[in-house]
């Protein structure tokens, strides 16, 4: 997360003083920025793809249960949909993208007043 921060911040403040503030070296961050992206952050990317597909094609209304199912049933394997489901779920791998719930609207049912037997009977 360091380095994330860091690569974000570059344009504002030179590499050399994030580094020095966050405690990390120079060439850590310059060998993380070098290393290829691991298979886990690739399949946890995609796996964010799919579980914003999901949701858009539930107008939204899906929490994580119903998009762990929804995951599975499309062929998701085990682990990576497990860890759409976990705790953490869709709320914070999307909370930076936008992607949030939306509650239904409800209508309100107009009910007409039943009819008094005794206003009937007369």
């Amino acid at each position: 997360m360091r380095f994330v921060f860091i690569h974000a911040e570059r344009a504002l403040y030179p590499v050399l003083v994030l580094c020095s503030v966050l405690e990390v070296s120079r060439s850590g961050y310059h060998a993380w920025i070098d290393r290829a992206r691991s298979a886990r952050t690739m399949a946890d990317a995609r796996l964010a793809v799919e579980i914003g597909v999901a949701h858009k094609r539930s107008r939204k209304t899906y929490g994580s249960p119903r998009v762990h199912r929804e995951l599975r049933a499309g062929g998701s394997r085990r682990p990576e949909a497990d860890r759409a489901a976990d705790a953490r779920g869709a709320a914070s791998r999307h909370r930076g993208s936008g992607v949030s719930a939306v509650r239904p609207t409800r209508t309100t049912r107009i009910r007409s007043r039943p009819t008094s037997s005794v206003a009937s009977s007369t």
